[in-house]
């Protein structure tokens, strides 16, 4: 899902693979979070008929919380996994390995463009910035390249894939969290019964985690004032 910081929808077509919104802030908000849901989440594998729980795992940003989100959540046989504030590096799959391959990804294709003959200019000598079509496909390029592995790594560093001995103890955990009768109820982690095991607090274990957004992120496109668009 991309979404824009403006209030209208654009009038060229869109690369199919994307689902496009729009809003004042360019913001994921409440409403656009819901459509996500419906849009995006539930084309996941095994998502459309909705016959296996999962659990969707989720930063503490507001639009992720509501009450009428965690509703549509649990409306697809989903359980909402929260990650408090400031550990997302060490808790998101996608801080830990996906985001800084696929902005890698993007901004070559940035840079191709940039490098490439294939742009226009205002009667002033500014470059115009690309099509959103032309954006979208870049973010459909970009996304291809990120290997399967590197989405599994960050699963596994944020302890969501478990080691083949874990396994019952896992499927146990679950098994009591899906047999809960209260609605309420959200993911919290697994419980051990070995202090040397793996623990969110520990800071030792924190600090095996490397969050790959540490480095420089993606810095976006250049663009220049929509007015001049139209020179």
């Amino acid at each position: 899902m991309v979404i824009l910081k403006r209030i209208t929808m654009p009038k060229e077509k869109i690369p199919n693979g994307i689902s496009f919104k729009v809003n004042k802030k360019g913001w994921m908000m409440e409403s656009v979070m819901k459509e996500w849901l419906n849009e995006c989440y539930v084309k996941r594998p095994g998502g459309f008929f909705r016959q296996k729980k999962a659990l969707l795992v989720l930063d503490s940003m507001r639009a992720h919380i509501t009450d009428s989100v965690k509703a549509a959540i649990k409306s697809t046989n989903s359980i909402p996994a929260v990650i408090p504030g400031g550990t997302t590096k060490h808790l998101q799959p996608l801080d830990i390995s996906v985001n800084r391959a696929f902005k890698v990804a993007l901004r070559v294709q940035w840079e191709a463009w940039m490098t490439s003959g294939d742009k226009s200019f205002t009667k002033t000598g500014r470059m115009r910035k690309p099509t959103f079509a032309q954006v979208c496909e870049w973010i459909l390029t970009a996304w291809r390249s990120v290997k399967t592995s590197t989405i599994s790594n960050g699963f596994r560093k944020a302890g969501l894939l478990r080691d083949e001995d874990e396994d019952a103890a896992t499927a146990e955990a679950l098994q009591r969290l899906f047999d809960s009768d209260s609605d309420e109820e959200e993911f919290v982690g697994f419980e051990s019964d070995n202090e040397g095991e793996r623990r969110v607090a520990d800071e030792a274990t924190l600090s095996l985690f490397v969050s790959d957004t540490e480095d420089e992120d993606f810095g976006g496109f250049s663009t220049q004032e929509e007015d001049e668009d139209e020179d």
